[in-house]
C-alpha cells in the first residue's frame, strides 16, 4: 500500500499525484481526498456559493478522473466512486456539523460510474 499525503499545493497536487498513480497502473484501489467541498461547507453552510463552487470543482474533477481511467485502464473492470460528502446539517452562525442520526446527516450524494475491461 502506497500513501502520499500533501501539506503543500492543496488539491491541485493531490490530483497531479491521482493522474500519475492511475497511468502507472500498479494499484487495484485508489482513494483520492479533496477536501475543499468539506471545508468550506462546515465554515460557510453546505449550499453557499463558496460552497457549490468548490462542489462544482469536485464534479469537474470526477469527470477527468473517470475519464483518465476510462482511457488508461481498458482491460480493467473498474468502479470509480466520487463522495462527495458525509452528510451535514446547519448549526448556530451558518457553520455546519454531522453526526447526528438526522435526515441531513444521512441522505448523501454519491456518484458512480462503472466501466467492463476489454480482452484482447
Amino acid at each position: 500500500m502506497d500513501y502520499y499525503h500533501f501539506d503543500e499545493g492543496g488539491i491541485a497536487a493531490v490530483n497531479a499525484k491521482a493522474a500519475e498513480v492511475i497511468l502507472q497502473d500498479k494499484h487495484d484501489f485508489i482513494l483520492i481526498y479533496n477536501g475543499n467541498y468539506d471545508s468550506v461547507m462546515h465554515k460557510k453552510g453546505p449550499e453557499s456559493v463558496e460552497a457549490l463552487s468548490a462542489l462544482g470543482t469536485n464534479c469537474h474533477t470526477f469527470s477527468w478522473i473517470s475519464e483518465l481511467i476510462q482511457n488508461n485502464w481498458k482491460h480493467h473492470n473498474t468502479l470509480v466512486g466520487f463522495a462527495m460528502n458525509h452528510g451535514c446539517h446547519e448549526i448556530d452562525g451558518g457553520c455546519v456539523s454531522h453526526g447526528l442520526d438526522m435526515v441531513e446527516d444521512i441522505n448523501i450524494v454519491h456518484l458512480y460510474k462503472g466501466y467492463l475491461g476489454k480482452e484482447d
